[in-house]
């Protein structure tokens, strides 16, 4: 299974593995999102508005 790896360390690397990007990503603006609806005074469902 590791062995398949492109490089052949048996090394998942994190910053080369687009799933990994994409939840990071996904994580970022929720977080974002979260402190803008806060600062705002907004619960979730009034920002959608």
């Amino acid at each position: 299974m590791n062995d398949d790896l492109p490089d052949g360390s048996g090394v998942l690397r994190l910053d080369h593995y687009w799933p990994y990007q994409i939840t990071v990503l996904a994580d970022r603006i929720a977080r974002r999102t979260t402190r803008i609806v806060k600062a705002h005074g907004l619960n979730l469902s009034q920002w959608r508005v």
